[in-house]
C-alpha cells in the first residue's frame, strides 16, 4: 500500500504574536492506495498551536515536507495506515463474497 496526504487550504490567522499569516489550522486527506489502484482514505482537520516566535516559519517559505512534517509529528500515522489497512481488508473480503458469471444460454 502507498500513502500519501492531500493538503487541503489552510486557515491562519492574520496577526499572531505580532507575526503574520500564522497558519491556525490544517485540512487534510491521507490516503492509502493498494497495487490495484482502489483507493482508501481518512481526513481530518489538525489544529496547529502558538507560534515560536524564534522557530516561526513564514507562511510565503513553508513547504510541503514542512506542513507534512507538521502533521506527522501531531498525528498517529502508523495508527492511520493501520486503519487504512483494515478497511482495504475488509473491502477485500467482501469482495470475495461475490461472484459475478455470466449465464451460458
Amino acid at each position: 500500500m502507498t500513502f500519501s496526504w492531500e493538503l487541503h487550504p489552510v486557515k491562519c490567522l492574520v496577526l499572531e504574536q505580532g507575526l503574520s499569516n500564522v497558519v491556525n489550522s490544517i485540512p487534510w486527506t491521507y490516503t492509502g492506495t493498494d497495487e490495484y489502484g482502489r483507493i482508501y482514505s481518512i481526513e481530518g482537520d489538525t489544529q496547529v498551536g502558538a507560534p515560536n516566535p524564534e522557530l516561526f516559519t513564514p507562511f510565503e517559505d513553508l513547504t510541503r515536507p514542512i506542513v507534512e512534517g507538521w502533521l506527522a509529528s501531531a498525528l498517529d500515522v502508523p495508527a492511520m495506515q493501520a486503519q487504512i489497512e483494515a478497511t482495504a481488508a475488509a473491502e477485500a473480503i467482501k469482495e470475495q463474497t461475490y461472484a459475478y458469471l455470466t449465464l451460458k444460454y
